[in-house]
């Protein structure tokens, strides 16, 4: 309707440039706070995986709405980077054995997702068949310290099997 207006060409020109270099300028500030956005993003102790992998996601739909691209590749650094650290290890896994460049997001969170369903489903194997609770000997002393409240960081049960060879 704007450029309807307008009778010459370079009238109609001009005000499409100007109306254009001003929707780039605004476009890139969007993008720039996107990234600011992007670099920002911190996954929470408790937040689920998922839940971050989305917020990932939904940063590349965003940049690809104002006409850019996230590169998987950046996606894959930004979720090792900041994953808690119950995953370390695959993070270190998968930075060993795969070459990031080519590692695919999806890929990325897909072998986190598998390990944390593993140790998910391990936690709940700590119980015997009739029911009782197993612990390892470091946590059944750290208990037990907790119950006779002694706040000296050792119990006196390994104090104690010291002569016996437990310890």
């Amino acid at each position: 309707m704007q450029v309807a207006k307008k009778k010459m060409g370079k009238e109609v020109w001009d005000c499409l440039k100007s109306r254009f270099m001003g929707a780039e300028r605004v476009r890139d500030a969007q993008l720039q706070m996107l990234k600011s956005e992007f670099d920002a993003l911190k996954m929470g102790q408790d937040e689920a995986l998922n839940d971050y992998a989305g917020k990932l996601t939904s940063m590349s739909v965003k940049f690809s709405n104002l006409g850019s691209m996230l590169e998987d590749m950046a996606m894959v650094k930004k979720l090792f980077d900041i994953v808690s650290e119950k995953f370390i290890n695959v993070v270190a896994g998968i930075e060993q054995f795969y070459d990031l460049k080519t590692v695919q997001f999806e890929e990325a969170v897909g072998h986190l997702k598998t390990f944390e369903e593993r140790t998910r489903r391990g936690a709940g194997s700590s119980k015997t068949e009739g029911g009782q609770l197993l612990f390892t000997q470091s946590e059944w002393e750290e208990r037990k310290r907790k119950a006779t409240g002694d706040l000296s960081g050792r119990s006196r049960t390994s104090e104690g099997s010291r002569g016996r060879g437990w310890g």
